[in-house]
């Protein structure tokens, strides 16, 4: 149903977000993009993604990148300024904490 609908309009792309899961696949034509989080991953890499498409005669590309950062002094920040728990369990390790 959904390959036949983005067909039918003409969808090439479809960008999405807030799963914090980087991801790209295709629904037959259509690429779909998941740039992933700049904070707070849920992939196991605890690094920041994004995205850079390019359009070039006509086809659609996404290259996903990922971003070094001091994400051990950012937990320290966290600890210290009383945001911890599942905040803490999130950067720690990139996944939801099993609490829920």
């Amino acid at each position: 149903m959904f390959e036949e609908q983005t067909k039918a309009l003409g969808v090439n792309a479809i960008f999405c977000g807030h799963t914090h899961r980087r991801e790209t696949f295709q629904i037959g034509d259509t690429l779909v993009v998941n740039v992933g989080a700049i904070g707070y991953s849920f992939d196991g890499d605890p690094r920041p993604s994004y995205g850079m498409v390019d359009v070039e005669h006509g086809e659609i590309s996404c290259d996903l990148r990922r971003v070094a950062y001091d994400f051990g002094r950012y937990r320290e920040e966290i600890l210290e300024s009383k945001l911890f728990g599942s905040l803490d369990y999130i950067i720690a390790y990139a996944t939801y904490p099993p609490w829920g």
